[in-house]
């Protein structure tokens, strides 16, 4: 059961709850209207997110096993058998990479393997190596999460001369890169106390709470900008449903969280504001489904 929970099963749900959306509502649909099919079949595509989800839950067992010490500062009473951990870290990433070599001979795709290990190596050294680093650890999980969107592209060699499927992608894993990026930032000003007491060079243990503010507004503005300048490109006001769902569920909840930002300074309330921001990316990263559904 431990070790269940330490896999964060409601977020590896997600993760492969957002590949197979992006297949199902943008991908496979481009392409039927161009007379297209994907050229990954169904067996191989769950192959695919196994191997990713398995990287992934490989990546959260190492990330508690490297933060033990300062899980005890932030998280009082958290308990974790290090045995467990380790021999499902070794378990988990191991089948992910083995799970991707074996993909990578079916679909002639060096690369995907390639990225795979990369991720898993990333998120082997991100705790104790990469997050005493600033700027840089937050980076590197923003950046594997846009790989997410990025493989299922690249595995899918019909999707990626699409242009027009290329450009949807490109404008998800942007508001994915910004959202995670606001998120790790607010996390880390939870977390601060214990981050600065163990030498993790995050933004706000090197700069500052204040400066972390107008950083996490900074980015926050730069993404709701974004997704104003898509609506008016494409006259998205022209398809009422989707654009109320567009203004109620990600920019009205972009400009709660600006306001809360500036509000809150509480331990408590940078939680509070860290699961707003992840709300608001399960919200953006839905709207693929009701873009499907309504246009």
């Amino acid at each position: 059961m431990e070790l269940l929970i330490r896999i964060r099963p409601v977020n590896i749900f997600i993760l492969a709850g957002v590949q197979y959306l992006l297949r199902w509502t943008v991908i496979i649909p481009f392409l039927k209207n161009a007379g297209m099919e994907s050229s990954v079949h169904e067996p191989f595509f769950f192959l695919i997110v196994l191997s990713v989800i398995l990287i992934a839950a490989g990546g959260y067992l190492i990330n508690d096993l490297k933060d033990v010490q300062i899980d005890q500062v932030n998280k009082p009473g958290a308990i974790i058998s290090r045995k467990q951990i380790i021999t499902g870290y070794w378990i988990l990433t191991g089948a992910g990479i083995l799970t991707a070599i074996f993909l990578s001979v079916k679909l002639q795709l060096n690369i995907f393997w390639q990225i795979n290990l990369l991720s898993a190596i990333l998120l082997f050294f991100y705790p104790d190596v990469l997050k005493k680093i600033p700027v840089v650890g937050n980076l590197i999980i923003c950046t594997l999460t846009v790989l997410v969107f990025f493989l299922i592209l690249m595995t899918d060699r019909n999707a990626f001369i699409y242009e027009e499927i290329r450009l949807v992608v490109f404008a998800y894993s942007f508001f994915a890169f910004m959202m995670t990026w606001v998120r790790e930032l607010i996390k880390d000003m939870e977390d601060i106390e214990g981050d600065r007491q163990f030498g993790r060079k995050t933004i706000p243990a090197v700069s500052g709470i204040l400066f972390s503010k107008f950083l996490v507004v900074f980015l926050v503005l730069i993404t709701l900008s974004a997704i104003i300048l898509i609506q008016i490109m494409r006259s998205q006001w022209n398809d009422p449903y989707p654009f109320m769902y567009v203004v109620l569920f990600i920019e009205l909840p972009l400009l709660l969280l600006i306001s809360g930002i500036w509000k809150f300074n509480s331990k408590k309330r940078y939680h509070q504001l860290s699961s707003l921001a992840k709300a608001i990316m399960g919200t953006g990263i839905l709207s693929m489904l009701v873009f499907h559904l309504l246009n």
